[in-house]
C-alpha cells in the first residue's frame, strides 16, 4: 500500500486468499516474493502461484488462465505502475 508510505502494514500472509478459495494468485512488485511465499505457506500449491515484477508481465501470466467463467479481481496501489490500468480482453 504504497499510500501510506513508511505507515504500511507488513505485507499480507496469504491466508486471505486461501480462505476465498482463490485457486490462482499472480504477485505483482516489489513485495511479490513476500506475498507468494505467504500463500504458498497457508496451503496455496505452489504451481497456481507466479510473480511479476509488473503490471504487463502480470497481464501476460493472467491471459492464459481466461475462460468462460473466470474471475478476476485486480487490485492496485495508488503510486503504483498498475493503478488504471487492466490489460484487453481476452
Amino acid at each position: 500500500m504504497l499510500e501510506l508510505g513508511d505507515r504500511t502494514l507488513p505485507p499480507p500472509r496469504g491466508r486471505a486468499s486461501r480462505r476465498r478459495a482463490a485457486t490462482r494468485l499472480i504477485a505483482v512488485g516489489e513485495q511479490a516474493e513476500v506475498v507468494a511465499a505467504a500463500a504458498v505457506a497457508a496451503g496455496m500449491p505452489a504451481a497456481a502461484v507466479a510473480q511479476a515484477a509488473d503490471a504487463d508481465r502480470a497481464a501476460e501470466l493472467a491471459v492464459p488462465l481466461l475462460g468462460p467463467g473466470t474471475v478476476v479481481l485486480v487490485k492496485g496501489a495508488a503510486g503504483s505502475d498498475s493503478t488504471g490500468r487492466a490489460a484487453p480482453a481476452a
